[in-house]
């Protein structure tokens, strides 16, 4: 998704923040929160570092009501969060093969995208550098973990089909595994039956990418073996 901006601006907002309490146009201080800006190159392009401003200013250097910075303010970091979740769910699934052979990546590239015609090496280079792009951007706080060192383990109940529940193991691992065995008896009583297996991941949604990630690779690779094809050389795949 695009952060809102307008034609005639020449910022783009970038999102509302808490941590900035000092408006850096007026220098006011002590405000509940402030509007992060980014200045905007002549033909609209982002440019230079992002400033912070306080609503009222923010909406006169835009030539916008407040109600309109207020309420593209708060779209844009909806707009962040949903960027940010999408890039761990990218880390967490093609991290750990990113120094892979090329064969594995190719496995791992087809068995989630089975009508790609591009390089699945250049393919995952080009998500994890956008994934990681998007986490260390701190225009609207401190970067997020994007490392594989920044895996956490998760446990995730599985039915045979979908992810019933992800927890994460740490730092209560006990208080996780109560967690998982309620949901599972809980769905015992409901008749459905599920497996707990651990993933690593950034987070429990991620973890939940990374099951079926790892489901659909292990279904890619068993009926591979049984027909017996994509068995060429690997350099076919760079």
């Amino acid at each position: 998704m695009n952060t809102p901006r307008t034609a005639l601006a020449q910022f783009t907002v970038k999102g509302v923040v808490d941590y900035c309490t000092v408006c850096e146009c007026c220098g006011r201080t002590n405000l509940k929160r402030t509007v992060a800006l980014m200045p905007l190159d002549c033909e609209g392009n982002e440019e230079g570092q992002v400033s912070y401003y306080g609503t009222q200013c923010a909406a006169d250097a835009l030539r916008w009501t407040m109600t309109k910075v207020t309420n593209t303010a708060q779209l844009a970091n909806r707009q962040h969060q949903e960027r940010d979740d999408w890039a761990r769910r990218i880390i967490s699934v093609f991290g750990p093969v990113e120094y892979a052979t090329h064969w594995e990546q190719a496995h791992l590239w087809i068995s989630r995208n089975p009508n790609s015609t591009s390089s699945p090496s250049k393919s995952i280079a080009d998500l994890l550098a956008q994934a990681r792009t998007q986490l260390t951007d701190t225009a609207l706080g401190p970067a997020r973990p994007h490392t594989v060192a920044e895996f956490r383990p998760h446990w995730v109940l599985w039915d045979g089909a979908k992810v019933r529940h992800t927890v994460a193991v740490l730092p209560d691992q006990d208080a996780a595994r109560q967690k998982l065995r309620t949901v599972q008896r809980e769905l015992r009583a409901r008749r459905v039956l599920t497996r707990a297996f651990t993933v690593q991941a950034l987070d429990a949604q991620s973890a939940k990418e990374s099951a079926h990630a790892a489901a659909a690779l292990a279904r890619y690779k068993a009926q591979n073996d049984a027909e017996g094809w994509l068995t060429g050389d690997v350099r076919d795949w760079r």
